[in-house]
């Protein structure tokens, strides 16, 4: 080669570079901090409600961001909302019907592969996504890792599943967990795996302060896997990572430190539960703990710390240039109407936090007018990445009312059903109901149609009516713990509609009747 053509070569190169460096630098970066099972009213913003959260790190992104107060879940819980989101389809559409009935399936595009193959972007992951829910995420995370669009990623699973296989771990919490030994108070070397299984099912034997640390703990452990995947992440190229907290889902088992600093705080009861009518007092004991309303606290408290962690890890010079959003798949009852978990359409477990920052967001604002779904998280980042949905992704960016606009889909809809799409058979232990959400005349109502009785139904709710089905309407504004059904035929007439027609709802009476009500 002529020393001419290396220097042409040479230039060609840095030209390359230099296109690709400015590629990256138009390009935004995407960060989605993503706990399970976070619900709507405990993220430290409703103070009229007395929980006594304290999330200042949250509450920064909120005085810089754009916070929506009416956002749902597409299916509240783990895997069918994780794939409406990953799909950018409704749940009906997603291909997984329950938690367990199948895997994603990796012949519907994801945008995390649109972000990755049409948009040049570095795609991370870490924690538990639920994508193989089914099968579990494998001893090196990588089950369907390439198909699913990830381009790095520490994957695995979380809370039961972790342990469900115990003696021997499966997935890389586990593996971890086996790797690392840990002392009991008394001085006695443990191993952390099975201190870890101990402190799940309340052997207080091998589960004490020491044994259960928070250097251990997995949600500690994803924030530094985060950490670790943006510490490798390649320069000249945009990036999107999701962290999939495993908490604050259930068991609420926090360390003793996380338990402690709940000490001396209450925390209102449960709507609904006569059983427990009572503030939940919260005691120091300087133990682990795997209690109720105050280790769900503990949890989120945590969190909020990690998020911060997270947050601090992105490089200073890119910070400007990524936009943060923090939601969660779905709620949790926390033992309103005597339940506990997800599944069901209250309020509880369907709606959940949702707040961005960053870029173009603006600042301060808050959204309670207009009801969103966190299934539009994924054509939001598409349209920040400059990447065309698929044609079959009904995704509906947000980042007009993002930035002050108003356009937006007419309604969100909700849904979830105990067994296969191909099953219509609810038994007394299933469920399997459709949910419609839509602001009329600058109220938001939701109308719910059931087969048979909706799952842990408040107590104020009716039973099925004679052709087998429960159709419920609640004003969402007034009335956020599901409390007071609405008698009106013709404003269930109006949203039945626009419920999944293939899910056969029968439609209401077209007056009111005491068996409908």
């Amino acid at each position: 080669m002529t020393l001419k053509n290396k220097a042409m070569t040479t230039r060609a190169f840095l030209a390359l570079l230099l296109t690709a460096v400015t590629a990256a630098a138009t390009k935004p970066n995407l960060l989605l901090l993503f706990p399970d099972q976070w619900r709507f009213d405990w993220d430290s913003m409703h103070q009229e409600l007395d929980i006594p959260l304290r999330m200042p790190f949250l509450q920064s992104v909120i005085r810089n961001g754009t916070r929506f107060t009416k956002s749902f879940s597409p299916a509240p819980v783990c895997a069918p909302a994780r794939s409406a989101i990953a799909s950018g389809r409704e749940y009906d559409q997603a291909g997984v019907a329950c938690n367990f009935c199948n895997d994603y399936q990796t012949d519907i595009p994801t945008f995390y592969r649109l972000l990755r193959d049409d948009g040049g972007y570095h795609v991370m992951v870490t924690g538990k996504d639920d994508l193989t829910k089914a099968t579990q995420p494998g001893p090196d995370g990588r089950i369907n890792f390439d198909a699913l669009g990830f381009s790095d990623g520490i994957r695995y699973s979380g809370k039961e599943d972790v342990v469900d296989k115990y003696p021997q771990p499966h997935e890389l919490y586990g593996y971890m967990l086996r790797n690392n030994t840990v002392a009991l108070e008394n001085g006695t070397l443990v191993s952390a795996w099975t201190s870890h299984y101990s402190c799940m099912h309340g052997d207080a034997s091998l589960c004490d302060a020491t044994s259960f640390p928070d250097t251990l703990y997995e949600d500690d452990w994803t924030a530094g896997n985060a950490i670790e995947l943006l510490r490798r992440k390649p320069v000249a190229k945009p990036w999107f990572m999701q962290v999939n907290f495993p908490g604050p889902h259930s068991p609420f088992l926090v360390t003793a430190r996380q338990h402690d600093a709940e000490g001396g705080r209450q925390y209102p009861p449960p709507v609904d539960n006569k059983g427990f009518d009572k503030p939940e007092q919260c005691a120091i004991t300087h133990e682990p703990s795997k209690g109720k309303r105050c280790d769900y606290a503990a949890e989120l408290e945590n969190l909020d710390r990690l998020f911060e962690r997270v947050v601090d890890a992105i490089p200073a010079d890119e910070r400007d240039n990524t936009l943060l959003c923090i939601s969660s798949d779905h709620g949790e009852m926390l033992f309103d109407h005597k339940d506990s978990g997800k599944t069901m359409p209250w309020q509880g477990s369907a709606s959940v936090p949702l707040i961005c920052q960053g870029l173009d967001v603006l600042v301060n604002q808050t959204i309670d007018t207009i009801p969103v779904s966190t299934m539009d998280l994924a054509a939001t980042f598409l349209d920040y990445g400059q990447v065309t949905p698929n044609a079959n992704m009904t995704s509906v960016s947000l980042r007009s009312l993002l930035t002050g606009g108003s356009s937006y889909r007419s309604h969100v809809s909700s849904g979830l059903q105990s067994s296969n799409f191909s099953s219509a058979v609810v038994d007394a232990n299933g469920y399997n109901w459709r949910m419609v959400v839509k602001s009329v005349n600058n109220t938001i109502y939701k109308y719910i149609c059931c087969r048979g009785n909706c799952p842990g139904k408040p107590t104020t709710a009716p039973a099925a009516t004679s052709d087998g089905h429960s159709r419920l309407l609640y004003n969402v504004d007034t009335d956020p713990f599901d409390m007071t059904p609405i008698h009106d035929a013709t404003l269930k007439q109006q949203l039945h509609p626009l419920l999944p027609s293939s899910f056969g709802c029968p439609p209401p009476p077209i007056h009111d009747s005491y068996e409908e009500y």
